[in-house]
């Protein structure tokens, strides 16, 4: 009997993976949430990078993973506006995509690396993983062994999620995932 093949898991963050926040950020978010006559009308479809849209949703396409957030947008929005946020900004395959523990929340001071491993620790089960940050949020996982073993793709800053990074996220999203993991 064959061994069902398990869903690939991506961690994903926003800001600066995503979202540039030029000309528009969190705030701008938060704010169209609950003033909605306030929100700019060309809000959504300026808020996310074209070009990280269309590699997030290459992804998502070719290995059908399930989502988990890991921004700290997750303080101020619940699943269902991630869901419609989502919708509205071209990402409607996340919006389908979220895991079933589709946050990993963490406690006030802990790093990014902490709250996945935390994650990973309560729900993995040996499912390939890819972690998309940046620099500055996932600082943590600069030298993480997450890093190292090539889980791990790091934005740097306003550029965002690029085309140059599809091969380290599909390279990552093939293989699963072991904490114990010989180096590869």
């Amino acid at each position: 009997m064959t061994k069902p093949t398990l869903r690939p898991i991506i961690f994903l963050d926003i800001d600066d993976v995503l979202c540039p926040n030029q000309p528009y950020g969190s705030s701008y978010v938060f704010d169209a949430l609950y003033n909605p006559e306030r929100a700019s009308a060309d809000l959504y479809e300026r808020l996310f990078s074209r070009e990280s849209i269309d590699v997030l949703n290459q992804l998502v396409e070719e290995f059908t993973p399930a989502v988990v957030l890991t921004t700290s947008w997750l303080l101020l929005l619940q699943q269902h506006h991630f869901v419609d946020l989502f919708n509205r900004s071209g990402l409607s395959c996340v919006a389908s995509s979220l895991h079933e523990h589709w946050g990993a929340f963490g406690n006030l001071g802990d790093s990014r690396s902490q709250v996945i491993e935390e994650w990973l620790e309560k729900h993995h089960a040996g499912e390939p993983i890819l972690v998309l940050d940046d620099i500055y949020s996932g600082e943590s996982l600069i030298d993480s062994f997450l890093s190292q073993t090539g889980r791990a793709v790091l934005c740097k800053g306003q550029g965002g999620l690029t085309s140059k990074h599809l091969e380290p996220a599909r390279q990552a999203l093939r293989r699963p995932y072991s904490r114990h993991e010989p180096w590869i």
